[in-house]
Parts: structure tokens; C-alpha cells; sequence
């Protein structure tokens, strides 16, 4: 789901294709994107906001190896929808934190056919969370590249650990 247009978005939900996004991919390679497609095509490229607004259920991905798979740099880069050199990429497209959250949390889970066991902290499912430094929901939004983890837990077992 690189470039898409309102009809291609319709078509999708009509025909409950569930589309996936490369969340990361405006920050990484955004700057040598825009030259060849122009400020009014990109607004229409990893179309995040319209996907959501038209009740579509989207995921994010990173890619990987096109990009590192961190799901804070995602997520950065669906709230601030700039490149790493600073220019913005489809700023219409910007997404709140939550959403993008959300992207990487129930809506992928959805997208796996996994939501009954992961994607969100309920009783009675898998336990897998990372622990940040900071409150991503309370942070500049500049910033959610930046924010430390402190812990992950997989399946309820502590596998990372910060030494400070």
C-alpha cells in the first residue's frame, strides 16, 4: 500500500483487503522519494490517516531489511510524517500517537488472526510489552525516536533489561 488514491482506499475496504504499511519508510527514504514524486503524490503514499478515517483496519511494518525494525522509529515516523532531513511527507497523513500505536499493537494482531491472544494487555493473553523512559503519549512528538526502553517482556519473562 505505497501510493494509493480515495478509490483504491474504497475499493480496499469494499473488498476487506487488510492493507499494511511501511511505517518507517518516509523518514528513511523520503528525501530521495519527493524529487520524483512530487509534495501532492506523497500526501497520497503510506496513506495512513485516510486508511483509518475510512474505517479500513491498517497495520505498520517495518520491512526490515529496508529499513531497522525499531516500532518507535514506525511510530515516529507516522506521527511526524517528515523526512530524516526534516521535510515534511504527506503531512496530511500525520497520525496521532494512539493510532500509530495502535497500528503496531491490535491492528497487526488483527492482521494475523492473533487478536484473541495478543495486541493488547488483557487477561488471557500473551504478555509481551516494553517499558519506555518516558510517557510516548505525553512526549514531543520530535522526540519518540529518541525515547529509551527500559525493559521487554516476552511472555510475561523479562528478556531485555537497561543497565540504567
Amino acid at each position: 500500500c505505497t501510493v494509493v488514491s480515495p478509490e483504491i482506499i474504497k475499493k480496499m475496504k469494499k473488498l476487506e483487503i487488510l492493507p499494511s504499511i511501511f511505517g518507517p519508510y518516509v523518514y528513511y527514504h523520503g528525501d530521495k522519494l519527493l524529487p520524483a514524486f512530487g509534495s501532492d503524490r506523497a500526501e497520497w503514499m503510506f496513506a495512513a490517516k485516510s486508511f483509518l478515517e475510512s474505517e479500513n483496519k491498517i497495520a505498520a511494518h517495518s520491512d526490515h531489511p529496508c529499513a531497522p525494525m525499531a516500532p518507535l522509529m514506525g511510530i515516529h515516523a507516522l506521527v511526524n510524517r517528515k523526512t530524516v532531513s526534516g521535510k515534511w511527507f504527506g503531512k496530511s497523513q500525520q497520525l496521532s500517537v494512539l493510532d500509530a500505536l495502535r497500528l503496531y499493537t491490535i491492528n497487526a494482531a488483527y492482521h494475523s488472526f492473533d487478536e484473541e491472544k495478543i495486541g493488547s494487555l488483557e487477561p488471557g493473553k500473551q504478555m509481551d510489552l516494553v517499558v519506555l523512559k518516558e510517557n510516548i503519549l505525553n512526549l514531543d512528538p520530535e522526540k519518540i525516536k529518541d525515547i529509551k526502553i527500559i525493559m521487554t517482556i516476552i511472555s510475561g519473562k523479562i528478556v531485555y533489561q537497561s543497565a540504567s
